[in-house]
């Protein structure tokens, strides 16, 4: 019986780790693609190429591949309109892990009193 009780604690726990560690990772993806091209005819966003991508780590790294283009002096600049398009989806998914992490941070205190 012993036995059970410590399989289900470890379960549990680590269940919950690996719901903590998703919830400190973070992906971010902004992909395009054009209707009715390369068979493409309905908004799926696995079927997107693409242009921006960030992801932040657990331990807090932050990768970005932003978009480029050359101007008329083959220098590269950032393609600012899709730049700023994938910040706000970066903002917008920061936001709302935060919004879980104080809700799993709330439920944790309500079971600890």
């Amino acid at each position: 019986m012993a036995n059970d009780l410590e399989n289900s604690i470890r379960t549990a726990a680590e269940k919950i780790s690996q719901y903590v560690n998703d919830a400190f990772s973070m992906s971010v993806s902004t992909r395009f693609f054009e209707v009715g091209v390369d068979g493409v005819d309905t908004l799926d966003a696995e079927k997107g190429k693409p242009v921006a991508f960030t992801q932040i780590s657990p331990d807090g790294d932050y990768t970005s591949i932003i978009p480029m283009r050359k101007n008329a002096a083959g220098q590269l600049d950032v393609d600012q309109a899709l730049f700023d398009l994938h910040q706000r989806n970066v903002t917008a998914a920061m936001e709302y892990r935060a919004r879980i992490l104080d809700t799993l941070v709330e439920i944790l205190q309500n079971r600890i009193k």
